[in-house]
């Protein structure tokens, strides 16, 4: 009797890791922008897509919703949430308060190592800041955030830190379209930089508050300027 329970087990962890797989991949289609707002998500196409049944894509996409990336509408089915106004200011202050203060515990404990490679990576970004890949300067933005993050030591207050980012991973992605966005951006990353660099975790820590703010108000008055734009962008969820 014990054969069919492991079978059944191993079958579990199979559908599981299917469902894992899709669910990753389509967040970050999501994210990046592949999926546009208001774009519908057909269980069918996506199912022939990965090679797999429409179950595991049925289980993703209600993942996705539960996470607000998706809405499930009555005859539409699955369709990419739009942007939210009322939302980009609560993200923002949150990533405010807690990277600000994990950045002042950061400070005072970044080694040698990390300071040259926070340097390598804001020298990147500030290269690519009128030319290059989104996707390329987006990934150089969290390398960024997280090796600074990481040298704080304090794995709670960075699990934290790692939910909110990716909960607004499609605003930063939507911020780096703009050659403005990038601009502000290394602005406030080279603000933060240098005050690490003279280990002054108070400027450090507001560099961060002011930067992440002035992220959430680039993104707000953008969003706010395309609502007059037919086809521009989709605000709201709902």
């Amino acid at each position: 009797m014990p054969e069919p329970r492991s079978q059944d087990s191993r079958l579990f962890l199979e559908e599981r890791s299917v469902t894992d797989m899709i669910f990753t991949r389509l967040r970050e289609a999501i994210l990046n922008g592949t999926f546009k707002p208001g774009e519908r998500l057909r269980q069918e196409d996506l199912a022939a897509q990965f090679g797999g049944s429409r179950i595991p894509v049925r289980e993703a996409l209600h993942r996705l919703a539960a996470g607000g990336l998706v809405a499930l509408r009555p005859q539409r089915g699955a369709v990419v949430s739009g942007f939210s106004l009322e939302e980009i200011p609560e993200i923002y202050e949150i990533r405010a308060a807690l990277d600000g203060l994990v950045t002042a515990m950061a400070t005072p404990r970044v080694g040698t190592e990390d300071l040259a490679k926070l340097e390598d990576i804001l020298a990147q970004m500030e290269a690519l800041v009128h030319e290059g890949d989104v996707r390329v300067w987006s990934q150089l933005d969290e390398d960024f955030h997280f090796t600074l993050y990481r040298a704080s030591g304090r794995r709670q207050f960075l699990q934290m830190i790692e939910n909110q980012y990716h909960h607004s991973k499609r605003y930063i992605y939507l911020a780096m379209t703009l050659s403005t966005g990038r601009e502000g951006a290394n602005v406030g990353h080279r603000a933060v930089f240098e005050a690490i660099r003279r280990r002054d975790a108070s400027a450090a820590r507001q560099a961060m508050e002011e930067h992440l703010l002035t992220m959430a108000r680039l993104l707000t008055d953008y969003i706010q300027g395309k609502l007059a734009e037919p086809g521009g962008v989709e605000v709201g969820g709902e």
